[in-house]
């Protein structure tokens, strides 16, 4: 449930971002700035990098967060070295 939540307001974050960002390159094409054309290439850019960024947020969060039974991957690392029942023990003892 967290990682839905985490999911929705990125992407709502990143939603802002771009159309507060193709909105003020509008009004400046409009009034005939002279930086709306880097504006515009700006919009451009951020439209494939704001959602780039996202996902490897995303991927990092999942990968380096707390996995589906409640273990980080560095937990889950030394379980495998030591072997999963002495890791749970040893976790159990701990708590």
């Amino acid at each position: 449930m967290k990682t839905s939540k985490t999911k929705r307001v990125l992407a709502i974050v990143g939603i802002i971002i771009l159309l507060g960002l193709y909105i003020f390159s509008l009004v400046a094409a409009i009034m005939a700035k002279p930086y709306a054309n880097g504006l515009f290439l700006a919009s451009i850019f951020a439209t494939f990098i704001i959602p780039v960024f996202i996902y490897v947020f995303l991927l990092m969060s999942r990968t380096f967060g707390k996995g589906k039974e409640g273990y980080t991957m560095h937990e889950i690392n030394q379980m495998k070295k030591k072997g999963f029942k002495e890791a749970n023990q040893s976790k159990k003892e701990k708590e």
